[in-house]
């Protein structure tokens, strides 16, 4: 008959090492939104999810150069004459005006964005919050169709709101916020190092330092990925659009590549955690915690059988 004693490693005791750092809150980055408006919530409700489908609408309205109300005045179901045209126009400068105006307060609520960009950023909302409003004068202005028409047009290819300047926007956001990331994870990794330290064992030892040394890997690969990003993406025009629609499409992958790479940091730290905490051998184990020990003992055929101490 053999008998051993081992002692349970305290999991809390672990996790303790890392307090104030919590995996969710230091790995998962900002980019619900990079392809519209968003206040960096990724909670959707009915609500939010049909203004993304509609901003979806216009933003694809805007890749063609044209407008809804447009396309319902030349069929003739709406816009048929100067009024109606006009209004519809008026419309349509008055919900980018909204866009724009809710796009500068979320990004004032960023902390993350660096005051270059701020700066940047206030000035293509502001430039084209101003174009916008002069367009809308010359639109009250006008009296006739074909006066009209080419002044709606210019509603969306002059300024590009949805297509263009909300995922500019957005994606700069992003960028800054996974930049000023890099101080979570090295306090993250510091954390990890002192855990490994002090939980470690000969058994566990080569594995966790494979995992630190992925964590790290993956970590790098964030950095990379949002390095220069949110100086792209603010230098774009809408010339620079109107030439080529994907024109954001890099920077936007390189954004989602940071949050694949992560995610894969924030596996490697989870398993670390795991491996320390003995979570990966509680099933393994029909054991009986009393006071901290456990005794188990084992018999010569290969049934087991566990005594709890007095």
């Amino acid at each position: 008959m053999i008998e051993k004693t081992t002692t349970k490693k305290a999991a809390p005791t672990v996790r303790r090492a890392l307090v104030g750092i919590t995996l969710v809150g230091a790995l998962t980055l900002p980019l619900a939104g990079v392809a519209s408006a968003s206040d960096g919530d990724d909670r959707r409700t009915p609500s939010t999810e049909t203004k993304e489908r509609e901003q979806e609408r216009a933003s694809k309205s805007e890749k063609s150069g044209k407008s809804e109300k447009s396309e319902k005045s030349k069929s003739g179901k709406s816009a048929a004459t100067p009024e109606g045209l006009k209004a519809s126009c008026t419309e349509q400068i008055s919900k980018r005006l909204a866009a724009l105006d809710k796009l500068a307060a979320r990004v004032a609520g960023q902390s993350t964005v660096t005051p270059a960009h701020q700066a940047r950023i206030g000035e293509i909302i502001e430039s084209t919050r101003t174009g916008l409003t002069a367009l809308q004068a010359e639109l009250d202005a006008a009296t006739t169709v074909d006066e009209l028409m080419p002044l709606c047009r210019r509603v969306v290819t002059d300024f590009r709101v949805f297509a263009l300047v909300v995922p500019q926007v957005n994606a700069a956001v992003a960028a800054d916020a996974i930049v000023a990331k890099q101080a979570t994870f090295t306090t993250l990794r510091a954390k990890l190092v002192a855990a490994i330290e002090t939980g470690g064992t000969p058994e566990t030892q080569a594995e966790l330092t494979a995992l630190l040394a992925s964590f790290d890997e993956h970590v790098a690969a964030v950095a990379t990925a949002a390095d220069g990003v949110a100086d792209a993406v603010l230098a774009v025009t809408v010339a620079d659009y109107n030439a080529n629609p994907k024109v954001l499409k890099p920077s936007l992958e390189s954004l989602r590549n940071a949050r694949k790479e992560a995610k894969a940091a924030a596996r490697d730290a989870h398993h670390i955690l795991e491996l320390l905490s003995g979570d990966e051998d509680d099933d393994d184990d029909d054991e009986h915690e009393h006071e901290g020990t456990t005794t188990t003992t084992t018999a010569p055929v290969g049934t087991t059988t566990t005594t709890t101490a007095p």
